[in-house]
């Protein structure tokens, strides 16, 4: 296999030496620049993207930090960019090529343009993988929106209070909101798979933010225990279940707490929570079930929102019941992004769910006011 290199930082150092050290059977022709800074990397030629020729390689490899603006730059360069584009890989999808790469290399790492690095799953084809491609924090405009929504809706404060994270994963949105957005916070994340949680705890490590408390552990309707189905592709995309029924997913036995029972062994008053941040996979009505006490203070909510997951645990009523009883209105985030601030009362939620149905949409996230 013949490749070319875009890029002689960094990120393209680092990716020599891992394919020299995974022997890995390919050949570099040569390295690419937006603009020429050496004549020779590597002992190979360098030469200026303006002079690719796409029959020198099998694939050209992007190797640099602000990977998203070169494919800009490519798509804008080449006029025939859509005949060449299976040619244009990220170096992840070069790693996943080789299948000796997965066994060799359990985690891989990235340092996002804010300067907060994360470690993640070699496997991981959607959180990890978006984060290496765009040098942006997972979810960050959506975190961001969170914020804003909040200060807009519930009064521009002073918070100093508590920010659980709930279905926290590697850590994305925790670390980023007490890095970026207010490191005054007392952040909480719950993650129930134990290998999310332990890369969490590595990355708080990794960024100085050991005071993130970090628990193994799932918020539900119940004491007791549950099982946390893995999707080893998409850890994010992981869900907690009753009942092991989900095939072809790694499973493992998990507690599980009620966000109220947790609250009264940490001590923490409801009243002094000031952001509640969900992504559990459908899993997210026994989170609330627990949570009676908690969502008496009408706190600030951005909540993933999986309708039909309700629907087919016959939960869906259940669900539409604690929060009409909760909030008055709601946002979708998903028309917020566009540019369509539309405050709905929640009793019109089961339009939103038909709209969803209509255009196939399986799931969405809102945000929640009083």
């Amino acid at each position: 296999m013949k490749i070319a290199i875009y890029g002689t930082g960094n990120r393209a150092h680092d990716f020599i030496e891992e394919i020299i050290f995974l022997k890995c059977n390919c050949e570099v022709i040569y390295f690419v620049e937006s603009k020429r800074t050496k004549n020779e990397y590597y002992d190979k030629p360098v030469i200026e993207a303006t002079s690719l020729d796409f029959t020198d390689f099998d694939y050209l490899v992007i190797a640099v930090e602000a990977s998203r603006g070169i494919i800009e730059y490519l798509k804008e360069l080449l006029p025939n960019y859509d005949d060449l584009k299976n040619k244009i890989i990220y170096e992840i999808d070069f790693y996943a090529m080789i299948p000796e790469v997965h066994r060799t290399m359990p985690y891989c790492s990235c340092a996002l343009t804010n300067g907060i690095k994360y470690i993640f799953s070699s496997h991981d084809r959607i959180i990890g993988e978006s984060m290496l491609r765009t040098g942006i924090n997972f979810a960050e405009n959506q975190i961001n929106a969170f914020f804003e929504l909040t200060d807009k809706y519930y009064g521009k404060k002073a918070r100093n209070g508590y920010f659980f994270d709930v279905g926290a994963n590697i850590g994305t949105t925790s670390i980023y909101v007490k890095k970026e957005l207010n490191p005054k916070l007392k952040i909480i994340g719950i993650e129930a798979g134990k290998d999310n949680y332990d890369l969490f705890r590595m990355n708080c490590i990794a960024n100085n933010v050991e005071d993130i408390k970090v628990c193994h552990v799932a918020f539900a309707d119940a004491a007791g225990k549950a099982f946390f189905n893995e999707n080893t592709d998409n850890p994010g995309g992981s869900s907690v279940t009753k009942t092991n029924n989900i095939a072809g997913k790694n499973c493992e036995t998990v507690n599980m707490i009620t966000f109220d029972e947790f609250c009264e062994k940490e001590a923490i008053n409801s009243g002094q929570i000031d952001y509640i941040w969900i992504d559990v996979e459908g899993f997210e009505v026994n989170v609330l079930k627990g949570a009676a006490t908690v969502l008496k203070n009408k706190i600030p909510m951005m909540q993933e929102f999986n309708p039909f997951v309700y629907e087919e645990k016959g939960l869906l009523n259940e669900y539409l019941s604690i929060i009409e009883g909760t909030y008055n209105y709601y946002l979708d985030y998903s028309e917020y992004v566009k540019g369509k601030e539309l405050k709905r009362p929640v009793s019109e939620i089961r339009e939103l769910i038909e709209k969803m149905r209509a255009e196939k949409r399986v799931q969405t996230d809102l945000f929640f006011i009083v």
